[in-house]
């Protein structure tokens, strides 16, 4: 399988294809196609990739942050501690992996000669290489299990048997009579020479792997100091800086506070390193806070920074910090030993005042009166309920308990208020005449033929019957019992049609009635 597996959303589909390019353009091999060949099922695939992967390269954005996909793949190689994070959208990576630094991919431009670009190559050589190098076939696997390589002596040693082995095998088992030995020289004259030189280069075989082996033996034993230092290896290169990581006290102070910063260096042979001197220090947003030489950053105003850091050509991803307003100082105090408790604070009315709409009216008019209250905190209110009227003349007009006025003859007075132990100043309320109506015109005189019949005057018992029903009927109204106000109205009427007072104290009364049902009193009958 692959040595990265790239863990994305379907969204960043076309982000995951830049990465894998620039991750293979490295000499990585990288699972990323999800698509499932014939005859697999989706979680076997995911599965294998997860168990054959040297590391996990995730992509967080926007999309990948909500995937559960994402989320469960990225915590399995989490476990395995072979997740590297990377950011290519400006997200917070979900809960339990915000502590893993992660590459900034957020700017790339899709170069490889990008810096956030060449410091991922960097993270992934570093940890595909704690992660131990992927299995290749070896010169030492041909070989047959517990089978030692054979050194110079037995090289030796075997060159020399198998002279002496090719010799045997040329030369007779036995020797030949003397007469067939007669016989074989006539048949050939160079036999004999073959034979002399065939045993001559086996006895010279025999001598040289001798002297081997003696001369590797001396050799093993009488090795000089000089020799053995020749062959000692050469020193290992010295690691190289990959990568800066920026780490922080606090992460959220207040204003004027402080907090250090520390730079922490990553090399390719997997140490880490404080960097102290020769850092230059960089804050996004001076007027939310500053940072010094030695790493020591002031705040001085609400808001959010980020702190970066360069060391050489190489440059930290960003720290953010928080400053949050300062918070006031409360005066702290000590209460006594014995606190006394407060009772609560009640108010109460300490002055009433009157008002009306106007102070002039007219006789058998009636005039709605106001009163008002000042409390002892400031505040006013009216009252509706509980407030007893009086006039100066009783004579000249009444205030019935529901606070209007009722003006009976012409004259002036003073009204007063009174609730509770609190009596209001006097409201001066004049009462005038009520217009007069112009006399009726005289008729036309008509020829009387016969002379007109002459009635009797009513007796003055009768006149004084209807003066006493319009008494009552004022007092009736008074009250605001219009109805019974009327019918003893109706009744004075009865007795004396012509009387003037009867017929103003009727009009009179039907206007008190219909200005009361205007305010309110819907059930009167005028």
């Amino acid at each position: 399988m692959a040595d990265i597996f790239l863990s994305y959303a379907n969204e960043d589909r076309e982000v995951a294809r830049a990465v894998a390019g620039l991750l293979e353009s490295a000499g990585c091999t990288v699972w990323w196609d999800r698509r499932i060949p014939a005859g697999r099922t989706w979680r076997s695939m995911i599965e294998e990739a997860l168990r054959d992967m040297r590391c996990m390269v995730v992509l967080w954005s926007s999309h990948s942050v909500d995937s559960d996909w994402v989320k469960e793949e990225a915590e399995e190689a989490r476990a395995l501690g072979r997740l590297v994070p990377v950011l290519i959208e400006p997200v917070k990576p979900p809960v339990g992996f915000r502590s893993i630094q992660a590459a900034d991919l957020t700017d790339w431009d899709g170069s490889t000669d990008s810096l956030g670009a060449r410091q991922l190559i960097a993270d992934l050589e570093l940890l595909m290489a704690k992660s131990g190098p992927p299995k290749f076939t070896t010169i030492e696997d041909s070989h047959p299990k517990n089978q030692p390589i054979p050194g110079p002596r037995a090289e030796a040693a075997s060159a020399g048997d198998r002279a002496e082995n090719n010799d045997q095998n040329r030369r007779p088992a036995t020797s030949p009579p003397v007469h067939e030995r007669a016989s074989l020289a006539t048949k050939s004259g160079r036999q004999p020479a073959v034979g002399w030189k065939t045993a001559a280069a086996g006895v010279l075989i025999i001598v040289t792997g001798l002297a081997s082996f003696l001369w590797i033996g001396k050799q093993d034993t009488t090795t000089s100091e000089p020799e053995v230092a020749a062959v000692k290896p050469a020193p290992a290169p010295r690691p190289a800086l990959v990568r800066l990581d920026l780490s922080g006290d606090r992460q959220e102070v207040a204003t004027k506070e402080t907090a250090n910063v520390t730079l922490k260096g990553q090399y390719t042979d997997g140490t880490q390193k404080i960097i102290s001197e020769g850092v230059q220090w960089l804050s996004s947003e001076t007027r939310v806070a500053t940072i010094d030489d030695q790493g020591r950053v002031t705040a001085r105003l609400a808001g959010e920074t980020k702190i970066t850091a360069r060391y050489g050509d190489l440059v930290s991803s960003a720290w953010t910090l928080a400053v949050r307003p300062e918070k006031p100082v409360l005066p702290v105090t000590v209460p006594t030993e014995n606190p006394v408790a407060k009772a609560p604070v009640t108010t109460k009315p300490v002055s009433l005042t009157v008002s009306a709409v106007k102070r002039e009216v007219r006789i058998q008019e009636r005039l709605p009166l106001r009163v008002k209250a000042k409390y002892s905190d400031g505040k006013e209110k009216g009252l509706s309920s509980g407030v007893e009227w009086r006039t100066s003349d009783a004579s000249v007009a009444v205030v019935d308990p529901r606070g209007e006025l009722v003006a009976l003859r012409p004259g002036k007075i003073l009204v007063v208020a009174r609730w509770g132990e609190i009596e209001s100043l006097g409201f001066d309320i004049v009462v005038r005449e009520s217009p007069v109506k112009p006399p009726p015109e005289p008729k036309a005189p008509t020829p009387v033929a016969e002379p007109p019949q002459v009635l009797p005057p009513k007796p003055a018992a009768q006149i004084i019957n209807a003066g006493a029903y319009v008494n009552r009927a004022k007092g009736y109204r008074v009250q605001g019992n219009y109805a019974a106000a009327l019918a003893e109205l109706e009744k004075a009427r009865a007795i004396n049609p012509s009387s003037q007072e009867v017929l103003d104290e009727i009009e009179a009364t039907r206007r008190a009635c219909n200005a009361e049902k205007r305010l309110g009193r819907e059930d009167l009958a005028c």
